[in-house]
């Protein structure tokens, strides 16, 4: 059964990165005890969720995510960087969650210490 739309609604939308096709965002944000949340990795464990906005493609079905507060993310990362708290390793592909560099233990299911 489709959900009817008793009046008018206005939608903003993205171009799909993928197919071109309307990327519209969901009507709320995940949040906090949700699978769909992120965690800062820098943070302690009472401040490191962050909301996110996900998006989806009406045309192919591509999710896309967003930090609902990128901006302060993003701020709040850069000045760490900038006074030498977090240092960046940019790497070819995505981690696997195998060993860290400096222990040599396996760190999957688990979190990423910055010291």
């Amino acid at each position: 059964m489709t959900n009817v739309v008793k009046e008018r609604v206005q939608l903003r939308a993205m171009k799909c990165p993928r197919c071109g096709g309307p990327l519209v965002r969901s009507k709320s944000f995940a949040t906090g005890g949700n699978f769909f949340s992120w965690q800062k990795p820098w943070s302690s464990w009472l401040k490191m969720t962050v909301p996110i906005w996900m998006w989806g493609c009406m045309k192919c079905g591509k999710v896309e995510f967003f930090l609902k507060e990128g901006r302060e993310v993003h701020h709040e990362f850069e000045a760490l960087v900038a006074n030498g708290t977090i240092i960046l390793e940019f790497i070819d592909q995505a981690d696997d969650g195998g060993d860290t560099a400096e222990t040599g233990k396996d760190r999957r299911g688990g979190f990423q210490r910055i010291k």
